[in-house]
């Protein structure tokens, strides 16, 4: 992708996400799995706090869709981060 070409770190965290977030509207969970994944990857190795707490929001959602046990804990997990940062209003 051109984020990757001109490795933007950022532009290529918000590329995965919306392919996710599409891949999910598509049906394809798996497919939104990895995208999501991908950009968390990318998320954490360069400290973007803000957008890994909307990852693992997305990821959280689409474990649920995918009846994943583990999908409550990772949403939990996610809105206590939020709660520490004053971004409460990512998870509700």
């Amino acid at each position: 992708t051109y984020a990757d070409y001109m490795a933007i770190p950022r532009l290529r965290v918000q590329a995965q996400r919306l392919r996710g977030f599409h891949l999910i509207k598509l049906g394809d969970f798996e497919g939104a799995a990895r995208a999501t994944a991908s950009a968390m990857a990318v998320a954490a190795r360069h400290g973007m706090v803000l957008q890994r707490i909307g990852l693992r929001v997305q990821m959280g959602r689409i474990l649920q869709k995918m009846r994943d046990p583990s999908a409550p804990q990772l949403l939990e997990r996610a809105a206590s981060l939020a709660d520490r940062v004053g971004y409460q209003l990512m998870v509700e």
